[in-house]
């Protein structure tokens, strides 16, 4: 089975022979699906089955990196990715080429997710579409990005701001920014923790998940919002998230200054994309900087200081009390 993603230019070809996994991809980047046919620029084949002993070119191959349950290897400009023995990945780098194998389908499924993301993210920070961690919205043609650690409250605040009529959806997590401060939809599925869906979303768009190491999810198919996923609109506002203990709720406007770190670990670092570090770190343990796309982020960020209107927005325990805050405030800009 093969599909085609097209990533607004950046296109993604994945195939693999179990129809379970691919039904899940295709689930997941349902918004970029396309039947066109055109040339991949990266391809990523899902091998269902025992892992094959390679043979590197290079003998012996030393490791090149450790990560908790991740080593990798590189001989050239592949590199060979042991997940303690469940999965092995190998990756050119020149031919944008990656491979994995597993005989356990839903670790197979995840690293299929996390390379698509992590392959495609980097390709479109050449192309000028830059992911931002943050909750990304628009309203009445103009786009708002709530910036939120990771467990922050983002997803919960997206569900329920889509239920609010003029509210569209951008991301829920990971929206795109070009250097005109212009944002562009970037809708993945939404995973929320067992009993978090509520009775809204009707079964069939619904799906478990256990991911590797962690809780397990249910993710939600962006089928269901299709009909709220907003067009490329303009940035016009920007909220630094803020958890507080007790049910009070604020927003302040904030200096230039107070965004520069929010900004920085955010958008220029981008702690909290969903991408794997082992396709990031290059050569070793020191990192390739790809300096025309730092300096391409460190402007867009320098813009965003500069010409968008910041604000803190302090979220209590209440949720109502925070979306009503925010809807309110929202309408009055």
């Amino acid at each position: 089975m093969r599909l085609l993603f097209d990533f607004y230019g950046v296109v993604l070809e994945i195939n693999s022979s179990d129809r379970k996994i691919m039904e899940n991809l295709k689930r997941d980047f349902s918004f970029f699906l396309t039947k066109e046919r055109i040339s991949p620029e990266i391809t990523l084949s899902l091998q269902f089955g025992e892992i094959p002993h390679l043979k590197p070119a290079s003998y012996p191959l030393k490791a090149s990196l450790y990560k908790e349950n991740v080593i990798c290897f590189d001989d050239g400009v592949k590199r060979y990715i042991d997940y303690e023995g469940k999965a092995l990945a190998v990756y050119d780098f020149a031919r944008k080429n990656a491979v994995i194998y597993s005989l356990e389908r839903e670790l197979l499924y995840e690293l299929g997710y996390l390379f698509s993301l992590s392959r495609v993210g980097e390709e479109l920070d050449r192309k000028g579409f830059h992911r931002i961690h943050a909750l990304g919205i628009s309203y009445q043609g103009k786009g708002y990005l709530v910036l939120l650690p990771p467990g922050g409250g983002k997803t919960t605040l997206a569900l329920r701001l889509l239920e609010e009529e003029g509210i569209k959806l951008l991301s829920e997590d990971t929206p795109l920014i070009s250097s005109n401060l212009k944002l562009f939809p970037f809708p993945l599925r939404i995973g929320v923790r067992e009993g978090e869906v509520g009775e809204r979303i009707p079964g069939k768009y619904l799906r478990k998940f256990k991911r590797r190491g962690r809780d397990t999810k249910i993710l939600i198919d962006m089928e269901f919002f299709q009909e709220r996923v907003s067009p490329p609109c303009p940035l016009k506002g920007l909220f630094i998230g803020e958890r507080v203990f007790q049910s009070y709720v604020a927003i302040n406007k904030i200096s230039k200054i107070s965004l520069l770190f929010p900004i920085l670990v955010h958008f220029v670092v981008g702690w909290g994309l969903p991408q794997l570090i082992e396709l990031t770190l290059r050569k070793g343990k020191r990192t390739v900087v790809n300096f025309e796309v730092l300096n391409r982020r460190l402007l867009v960020a320098w813009r965003i200081i500069n010409h968008v209107e910041s604000f803190q927005f302090l979220m209590g325990r209440d949720i109502e009390k925070n979306i009503n805050c925010f809807l309110s405030f929202l309408k009055g800009l």
